[in-house]
């Protein structure tokens, strides 16, 4: 082997070591802000109770939500509070000859049809408990028409549905 091929087989080397550190550099850097990133999830976790909107149906009194989850909330109510007068002018309109027997009967049929989720047995006990409340009812109409069959705003619909205390605290105060 000549003096040639040895200077360029530690060249190479030497080039092949120096690349090797540049590409552990990036990844420790990488790895940091990930790590980073990491712990200001963890943080904002432990800082509310409610941080994704799949873990609405979790909710209780008195439990925080993630800024984001409460706006997105907020624009549900607003959805709800803004079509509620037009969901209960037709719903007038269509059963104005409803007898007080037939209320119950009628709405919770309205709800069945309208509802193209399946709700645990405690909602529907809800629901039968609340149907013949005018207030109770049109909310729950009205949230039945919205478009909820793309994520996140399933979440958010499900949740509101399957948990009747998340779905007083924020539609209902």
């Amino acid at each position: 082997m000549d003096t040639d091929d040895t200077t360029d087989v530690k060249t190479l080397l030497k080039t092949a070591m120096e690349e090797r550190l540049t590409q552990a550099e990036k990844l420790s850097d990488s790895i940091k802000r990930f790590n980073e990133t990491l712990d200001s999830v963890t943080k904002k976790h432990e800082s509310v109770d409610i941080c994704d909107p799949e873990d609405l149906v979790f909710f209780k009194q008195g439990d925080t939500l993630d800024d984001d989850v409460e706006r997105n909330l907020q624009v549900i109510r607003e959805f709800v509070d803004n079509h509620k007068d037009s969901t209960t002018e037709l719903y007038t309109k269509t059963h104005s000859n409803e007898g007080s027997q037939d209320k119950a009967f009628t709405r919770t049929a309205i709800i069945i049809e309208l509802n193209r989720r399946l709700l645990p047995l405690t909602t529907w006990s809800y629901i039968e408990q609340n149907v013949e409340d005018d207030k109770f009812f049109f909310t729950l109409l009205t949230l039945l028409s919205l478009k909820s069959d793309t994520l996140p705003m399933g979440h958010y619909v499900k949740g509101l549905l399957t948990n009747p205390v998340l779905f007083q605290h924020v539609l209902l105060k």
